[in-house]
C-alpha cells in the first residue's frame, strides 16, 4: 500500500462521461505540465461532481498539487460499493480475502483486464521515471480513471452512501491534523468497564485458560469438533465460526444448560 505522506504524486488522470480520458504528467523527470497551467483543470473539477477511488487518499495528494479547494461534489466508488457490501473475493492459498481495490472491482464488475503497476513501470522501478509521451503510460493512467467512472454507475447507490461520503473529508483531517484525546476519561472509562468484564474474563479463563475470550480464530481452533453442526451457526469468510452476539445467543437458546459449551457461551 501507498504511503500517502511519503509518495510525489507523477501526474493525475481525468475520464469524461463520453469515454475520453487525459493523462496530465506533473511529477515526472520530464515533459511535465506546470502546475500553474494545470490550476484551470482543478478549478473546473471542483465545481462540478467528481469521482475517485479513495477520495481519502486522493484529497491529500489534491492539496499536494493546487491550493483550489476541493470539489463540492466528491464521490467515492470504493465506498460505494462498500456499502453494497460487494469486495471481490481473492483466494490465496487457504485465505479468502476481499479487497475493494480499483483494479480488481474493474475486473470483477466491468470485464476488463486494467495494466498491471509492475508490468507499466518495469526496470524504471517507479511511475515518475517513465516517459509520460508513451502510449502504455498514459494507457495505465486513464484505465484507472474511466473504470472509477464506469464503476460509479454500474450499482445503484445505498442510500447509506450519502452518509458514508460526509465523513471522508473529517476522517481524512483527523488522519492528517491528529486529533486531541482526553486520557482521564479515557481511563475512568477503562476502568468502569473493567469492573464489570473482569469477573466474567476470570471465569472464563478458569474454565478455558488456553483459549482468549477475544479470539474467534482460537475459538475455532478449540471448538471446531464439538461446535453444532447448524445452518444457523453462519461463518466468516475465512471459514471460521462466528461468535457475535447473535450466534452466542442462539448457541445459549439450543445448549444444554448443564452442558460446559452453555457455560461458556454465557460467558462470552
Amino acid at each position: 500500500m501507498v504511503n500517502v505522506y511519503r509518495c510525489t504524486p507523477a501526474g493525475f488522470s481525468v475520464a469524461f462521461k463520453d469515454g475520453t480520458a487525459y493523462y496530465v504528467p506533473v511529477g515526472h523527470f520530464r515533459y511535465n505540465v506546470p502546475l500553474l497551467a494545470c490550476r484551470r483543470i482543478f478549478e473546473a473539477l471542483s465545481k462540478t461532481e467528481v469521482w475517485a477511488h479513495n477520495w481519502k487518499f486522493d484529497m491529500y495528494v489534491w492539496r499536494m498539487l493546487t491550493d483550489v479547494p476541493l470539489p463540492h461534489r466528491m464521490k467515492d466508488s470504493m465506498i460505494l460499493f462498500f456499502c453494497q457490501g460487494s469486495p471481490v473475493r481473492i483466494t490465496k492459498g487457504k485465505k479468502v480475502l476481499q479487497s475493494y481495490g480499483l483494479k480488481a472491482l474493474a475486473k470483477e464488475h466491468l470485464g476488463v483486464e486494467p495494466p498491471e503497476f509492475e508490468e507499466t513501470v518495469g526496470e524504471a522501478r517507479f511511475f515518475g521515471a517513465l516517459d509520460p509521451r508513451k502510449q502504455e503510460v498514459v494507457d495505465y493512467a486513464c484505465h484507472d480513471a474511466m473504470n472509477t467512472l464506469l464503476l460509479s454507475e454500474k450499482i445503484d447507490h445505498h442510500k447509506s452512501f450519502r452518509t458514508e461520503m460526509r465523513f471522508v473529508p473529517v476522517l481524512e483531517h483527523i488522519q492528517t491534523a491528529g486529533m486531541g484525546l482526553d486520557f482521564e476519561s479515557l481511563l475512568r472509562l477503562k476502568q468502569e468497564i473493567w469492573t464489570e468484564l473482569g469477573p466474567v474474563v476470570d471465569e472464563w479463563n478458569f474454565w478455558c485458560d488456553p483459549i482468549k475470550i477475544t479470539s474467534p480464530v482460537a475459538m475455532q481452533a478449540f471448538f471446531g469438533d464439538v461446535w453444532p453442526k447448524d445452518k444457523y451457526i453462519k461463518t466468516t469468510v475465512t471459514g471460521n465460526y462466528k461468535v457475535d452476539k447473535d450466534t452466542i445467543d442462539y448457541l445459549c437458546a439450543i445448549l444444554d444448560k448443564d452442558s460446559h459449551g452453555y457455560r461458556l457461551a454465557k460467558l462470552k
